[in-house]
């Protein structure tokens, strides 16, 4: 009877942590999520920077300073697009590489290990 009740508190205890692990993943994810809609909002900003006449460019304005500008939007750009497809690919690999591992039958081999003991 002791040893039953003791299997039930264990196995409790290891529900409850994967529940508090789900709950962090959970939230690394949505982090993820914003800091990739953040980034793709102020790339669509620095995109106007191109597409649209801006103050950097002009008649009026120093060949250097407009070169400058238009280096400082580039690379905003790039950083804004890089940060968009690192958050995307963590995000979505990120809970298949915590489930399965590098091997597919990690899950397997952890399942095995689960029922062993």
């Amino acid at each position: 009877m002791l040893t039953l009740e003791a299997s039930a508190i264990a196995n409790e205890a290891q529900e409850r942590g994967l529940h508090i692990l789900e709950k962090e993943m959970n939230a690394v994810l949505l982090y993820l999520s914003n800091v990739g809609t953040q980034a793709a909002l102020i790339a669509g900003f620095v995109f106007i920077c191109f597409t649209e006449e801006v103050p950097i460019v002009g008649d009026d304005v120093h060949p250097v300073v407009s070169l400058i500008g238009v280096g400082f939007a580039t690379m905003s750009f790039a950083a804004m697009i890089y940060t968009i497809v690192c958050s995307t690919v963590s995000s979505s690999l990120g809970p298949i590489l915590a489930l399965k591992g590098h091997d597919t039958s990690a899950m397997r081999r952890a399942g095995a290990n689960t029922a062993s003991e």
